[in-house]
């Protein structure tokens, strides 16, 4: 299923060696919708552009152990 990018250093956004260090987080379809960006931005202590919802960008959840972000559901195929 979906994930949350926070980019862990935004504030070197406009350095030409930026590295766009991020944490994803990975989520069920429905802690996923009810996902807000401003409080997860603020329990990293970071502006609200360094988190972004990726619809797409995701690895394959079959025979991983990847579980929510936020219900600890662990995440299976059907989530792909």
């Amino acid at each position: 299923m979906p994930r949350i990018a926070v980019c862990l250093n935004i504030a070197e956004i406009n350095d030409p060696h930026f590295s766009g260090e991020n944490d994803y987080l990975d989520y069920c379809a429905k802690c996923y919708e009810e996902a807000d960006e401003a409080d997860i931005a603020e329990q990293y202590k970071l502006p609200l552009e360094a988190v972004d919802k990726i619809d797409d960008e995701h690895p394959q959840y079959a025979g991983e152990d990847y579980e929510c972000h936020e219900c600890r559901r662990t995440l299976t195929g059907k989530d792909d």
